[in-house]
This record gives C-alpha cells, sequence and structure tokens, in this order.
C-alpha cells in the first residue's frame, strides 16, 4: 500500500469500506439548517456532490488523496448527518483509460430533507440546473463550487469553472446567477461538445 494512503488511513482512521452504523434519527427540514450547511449542499450540488436514488437520499462526495483536508472539511459542517465513520478509501479505473483513481469518499446517512432536494434536482436521474434550486447561492457556497469543479489558468489570466455536466442553457443559468449574486461577468466556452464557465482579468479581483 502506498506510504501516502497507509499515513491518511492511519492519521484520520479511514477504513477501506464503508463501516454499517446504527441508523441515524434525522427529522430535520431544509430550514432547520444553517446558513453554512445549506451553502455546502448547494455548492456541492453545483460541483463534485451528488444526492443517492433512494426515497431518502443521502449526500455522496468524493475527492481525490490531496483533497482529503477538503473533505473533512465539508464533513464538519454535515458531521451531525454522518455516521461515525463517514470516509472510506476507493480506487476506481478511470473510464477514459486505464489509470486507478484513488480517492476518499464521505457519505451521509439517508434524510428525507435530501430526498426532497433530489426531487428538485433530478430529472430522470440526471442533475439538472434551475433557477429556483441555485438562486439562494451565497459567497461561501461559491467558494465549494470553485473549489470542487474550478481552476485558474496563470498564463491566460482566466478563471475556469467546469461545468460539462450541464446544457448550454444551464450554463446561461449559472451566468445570469454569477451575475446577478455577485456581479461577475462569466462566458460561456464550447469544448466539442461540452460546455464550461470563464472569466478573464480584472473581473476575477
Amino acid at each position: 500500500e502506498p506510504t501516502l494512503i497507509h499515513y491518511y488511513k492511519k492519521q484520520f482512521n479511514i477504513p477501506n469500506r464503508v463501516i454499517k452504523s446504527k441508523r441515524l434519527n434525522i427529522t430535520k427540514n431544509w430550514t432547520d439548517l444553517t446558513d453554512n450547511q445549506q451553502q455546502i449542499l448547494l455548492g456541492s450540488l453545483l460541483g463534485d456532490g451528488y444526492l443517492s436514488k433512494r426515497k431518502n437520499s443521502s449526500l455522496i462526495i468524493e475527492h481525490s488523496l490531496k483533497q482529503l483536508d477538503y473533505l473533512k472539511f465539508k464533513h464538519s459542517f454535515l458531521k451531525e448527518f454522518c455516521h461515525n465513520k463517514p470516509f472510506y478509501y476507493r480506487e476506481k479505473k478511470s473510464p477514459r483509460s486505464d489509470t486507478i483513481c484513488k480517492s476518499y469518499r464521505m457519505d451521509t446517512a439517508c434524510c428525507g430533507f435530501l430526498g426532497d432536494l433530489r426531487k428538485i434536482w433530478y430529472i430522470n436521474n440526471k442533475k439538472r440546473i434551475f433557477w429556483e434550486n441555485v438562486q439562494s447561492l451565497k459567497a461561501f457556497g461559491l467558494a465549494i463550487w470553485y473549489m470542487d469543479d474550478g481552476s485558474y489558468c496563470r498564463n491566460g489570466n482566466a478563471l475556469h469553472i467546469y461545468t460539462m455536466g450541464f446544457t448550454f442553457e444551464e450554463n446561461k443559468i449559472l451566468c445570469e446567477l454569477l451575475k446577478h449574486n455577485f456581479d461577475l461577468n462569466f462566458s460561456i466556452i464550447k469544448k466539442k461538445s461540452y460546455y464550461y464557465l470563464t472569466c478573464y482579468g480584472d473581473e476575477m479581483r
């Protein structure tokens, strides 16, 4: 086992698989969540997080080995919805190559309010963007979204948010969101059959 992986697993007591825990009794609604909890959920759903296909869904977030501390940061806001040992190590083959992708994953418990959230975020089991879903995004949620799916190109002096999973119309909604909520001017860039968002120069200050 690689030294880095062994260190993280020992340091943070992370198992190779999910540890079954007793069922958590969670009765909260979306409006019961703190502002930071709501923003973590919004930013994660715009980014790398997804909701499981269940009546009472769980939030699943997965990050690379180097982002374990970032995953633990997210967990610090959502720990009341998680089992005692929410992280576990995963290896899976990349769909684009023979590379083995190594990551850590966090699952919350199944919660009724996450099931309700899935009903308005998913159509035919695919995550979708509607203005009503994202209009409450604030600076903290934007930071989570960017840390999930953003990058900075120093040479081109440009900031990118990779939104390839969304349609052109959904990317238009996201551009409107960034302008309306943060006065940021993003453009939609097409790459093959996909789209992502970019802003340049002074817009990033």
